[in-house]
């Protein structure tokens, strides 16, 4: 009667291990799965646009982060190495994150802006971190010394935040 039990709970956990109920299941002590941190997630990418497709993007990005109040926001912006205006980058960065306070409301807590620094054309990213992921990091594909910094550059849109 016992070896009929132990050979029913036997062939019962085979095919609970058949169907993969079990392979989450780590033994303690084992290394072969460490915890994997958070990551963050490009919510939107985008290169030069007019100013109310940006005001579009941005209250499209406020709506996410309002309904994840556990997420912070970061917005990374890439001046143009063909042709930019000093300090274009961090200046339009640090616009679209006193728009997202200040017209959109999201605390500045939950908001970071980055100059990018330099690519081919204009270049806006828009991230989102859950609570303990790596921040972004920026790429720019334009090293500072072979972009063209002038205020001869042609301005941006007077509306442009």
């Amino acid at each position: 009667m016992f070896r009929k039990r132990i050979l029913v709970l036997l062939s019962s956990l085979m095919v609970l291990m058949l169907l993969g109920v079990f392979e989450n299941l780590s033994v303690a002590g084992s290394t072969s799965e460490l915890p994997q941190q958070a990551q963050p997630v490009k919510f939107d990418e985008f290169g030069d646009v007019r100013w109310n497709d940006l005001k579009a993007r941005l209250d499209n990005f406020t709506i996410e982060l309002q309904t994840r109040s556990d997420v912070k926001a970061y917005v990374i912006f890439y001046a143009s190495g063909k042709c930019s205006r000093p300090g274009e980058a961090a200046n339009l960065a640090h616009n679209a994150e006193s728009y997202l306070t200040n017209a959109r409301g999201l605390p500045g807590s939950r908001i970071k802006a980055i100059n990018g620094g330099f690519r081919e054309t204009r270049f806006w990213e828009l991230w989102i971190l859950p609570s303990g992921a790596v921040v972004p990091t920026a790429t720019p594909s334009v090293p500072r010394k072979r972009a063209r910094i002038s205020n001869k550059c042609p301005a941006l849109p007077r509306n442009t935040m």
